[in-house]
């Protein structure tokens, strides 16, 4: 039986870390830039959803998680703490797995964090779905914007697995270089002393 449930784990994680590639394929390919820029933004987000939840449920009639100003008041700034601590250990490890990629080697700090990103991604992930399944016995959205922020807390532990893409221009500037070009070869065609 727990090979089994330790075969579906494995299944299910592997179909997730294709799709953080292809995520980070994307977001390189349209901003330029590396798997930990895409992480961040994925954790500021979850910032953001979550504060904006307990917010929601402070403000709003039903107070099922928020009941004090107090509790708000230390909520708030603990989330926007935890933001920055994954932030900065997304970018610190980023920095110091190209930094030994360069040399050729494995750095035990990065590796020791992936298997942190491992431990948490799919975790989350399932807290995301407890959470929406709150939302079903709620008559606010406070637990779906908690399942939201918990989602992108996963994906960016996902983002952070995969091997990272170099940093390369975003589309608009390799489309307005292309555009460049195109022209100037169109001018040269049609007026040859301007080539």
């Amino acid at each position: 039986m727990h090979k089994r449930i330790q075969g579906a784990y494995d299944a299910l994680d592997e179909k997730l870390i294709k799709g953080a590639k292809e995520g980070l394929k994307a977001w390189n390919s349209i901003t330029g830039k590396t798997k930990s820029s895409l992480a961040n933004t994925l954790v500021a987000a979850s910032t953001i959803s979550a504060i904006t939840a307990f917010a929601y449920d402070f403000l709003g009639p039903e107070k099922s998680i928020v009941t004090t100003p107090t509790l708000f008041g230390l909520i708030a700034p603990c989330t926007l703490f935890i933001g920055h601590c994954f932030q900065k250990t997304n970018t610190d490890t980023e920095k110091r797995e190209q930094s030994a990629l360069e040399r050729g080697l494995l750095d035990a700090e990065v590796e020791k964090n992936k298997k942190g990103y491992h431990a948490l991604g799919l975790p989350v992930l399932g807290i995301a779905l407890l959470e929406t399944a709150m939302g079903y016995t709620s008559t606010d959205n406070t637990w779906y914007m908690l399942a939201g922020s918990s989602a992108l807390v996963s994906a960016s532990a996902y983002v952070m697995r995969v091997e990272n893409l170099p940093p390369q221009k975003d589309y608009l500037q390799r489309t307005g270089e292309t555009l460049a070009r195109k022209i100037k070869g169109l001018v040269g065609k049609l007026n040859p002393k301007h080539a």
